[in-house]
């Protein structure tokens, strides 16, 4: 008998837990977003003062855009790092989690500022996002 009820209360929890990131993944969360840019959790040793821009090294198209960005962001003075990939040691925003991999789902280069994250945004709405303006 109470082998049976541990069953059944793991399969709640299961179902719950599947609820809960069918929600999480649903895409309402970019199509929320004015800027595009949704909340993320920030991968291990990136630093809140600088733009991690995430996407490949080579000569196709996402490659190039990669590049492109960087050299933009270079050239307006703004702190960035280039990488091919990301890593986590034990995140516990589950959520943030979630918008972060529907953010990877999107076209690169995969842009993180301050805890924001974004596919493939202009040099202006990465720029604006870095240095809000003063209003």
């Amino acid at each position: 008998m109470q082998f049976l009820k541990l069953m059944l209360m793991v399969g709640v929890l299961g179902l719950g837990a599947t609820h809960l990131l069918s929600h999480a993944t649903s895409g309402k969360h970019v199509a929320n977003s004015k800027s595009g840019f949704v909340p993320v959790v920030m991968p291990d040793g990136a630093d809140f003062n600088e733009v991690l821009v995430i996407g490949p090294d080579c000569n196709t198209a996402r490659g190039k855009r990669t590049r492109s960005l960087a050299a933009k962001l270079a050239e307006a003075g703004i702190p960035h790092r280039r990488t091919e990939s990301i890593g986590f040691t034990n995140p516990s925003d589950i959520a943030g989690m979630m918008r972060l991999n529907e953010v990877m789902q999107q076209d690169a280069p995969i842009v993180l500022v301050r805890g924001q994250g974004k596919g493939n945004p202009s040099v202006e709405e990465v720029i604006a996002l870095y240095r809000p303006s003063k209003r």
